[in-house]
């Protein structure tokens, strides 16, 4: 049975009004999630399905997006203000995790759906703005620029730069993207102030993509086999990075030109996949999904 195991590591004071297990044995390969803050609810992607889940607090699952333009496998899902639901899809999801698919019919896609009821708003469809055969639309970060999302492209080791508004796909490809790369490229995104940090699975390197495309390793830090990230509301300027086996905080004083591990806390479970934060007492939990073991639960540790 594939499931979920989300394991939480408290940026402040552990709060003690969460349950403790969730049972979620509906969800089929889950992958990316976010937390809704107007639903108060979670949301899940899937690697081989055209479903996107909603599970509130209490532990109640439902589809909240079932829709064949998620071209089974909605990897990236990210939860904006404005009740906005933001996706990465891709049909390559499926020959990566393994399934198949048939190579120049890739399709990727950035998906924008009202978060609350599910329906599809906008639909940009990025695949002329790569490689149809080597192609992975993965994870999705809104931006400070209203309308603008940023999905990162793990095969084509490159980042779409979406402007909904205008309808413009700008391609961000620079040379340090692939560094000793192997498999996974880049993978999870965040923004952070008018920049967004982004890794390599294969590498742990960390790069820094500034509004104006222009890219720069972050210095002093790997963080190995990292996937998802999310930006905390800390200070100083703090990301969580969601690895195989272990929930890392990542911390910059000079805006990310160099990086350090605040914390760390490793998982019950191997393959943690992406996180989402969930405020709580004024403080932030956090949640890290992982939809490759047993047995079928979420579970929050201290």
């Amino acid at each position: 049975v594939e499931c979920v195991i989300l394991v939480s590591l408290v940026l402040g004071v552990f709060a003690q009004n969460l349950p403790a297990v969730y049972n979620v044995t509906s969800l089929s390969s889950p992958e990316g999630i976010d937390y809704d803050s107007q639903n108060s609810r979670f949301v899940v992607g899937s690697l081989r399905t055209q479903i996107i889940s909603a599970i509130t607090l209490a532990g109640d699952a439902s589809v909240l997006i079932n829709d064949s333009r998620l071209a089974s496998g909605s990897v990236g899902v990210t939860y904006f203000e404005g009740d906005l639901l933001i996706v990465a899809t891709n049909t390559s999801a499926l020959a990566a995790f393994g399934g198949s698919y048939t190579p120049g019919n890739v399709q990727s896609a950035l998906v924008v759906a009202n978060a609350t009821t599910g329906v599809i708003k906008d639909y940009i469809d990025l695949t002329s703005y790569g490689d149809p055969n080597n192609m992975f639309g993965n994870d999705v970060a809104a931006s400070t620029i209203p309308g603008v999302f940023y999905v990162t492209d793990s095969f084509g080791r490159q980042v779409w730069r979406v402007d909904t508004t205008n309808r413009i796909v700008q391609t961000i490809r620079d040379s340090l993207f692939s560094v000793n790369a192997s498999f996974i490229g880049l993978n999870g995104i965040s923004p952070i102030k008018d920049y967004h940090i982004t890794c390599t699975t294969d590498t742990g390197i960390l790069y820094k993509i500034r509004n104006d495309g222009t890219v720069s390793i972050v210095n002093n830090l790997t963080v190995p086999s990292c996937d998802g990230i999310r930006t905390t509301a800390k200070s100083p300027s703090t990301l969580i990075f969601s690895t195989s086996s272990t929930i890392y905080e990542v911390a910059s004083d000079d805006d990310f030109t160099t990086a350090y591990i605040a914390q760390s806390q490793n998982t019950i479970y191997r393959e943690v996949t992406t996180s989402a934060l969930v405020p709580s007492n004024n403080q932030q939990l956090v949640y890290s999904l992982n939809g490759f073991s047993v047995p079928p639960y979420i579970q929050r540790t201290q």
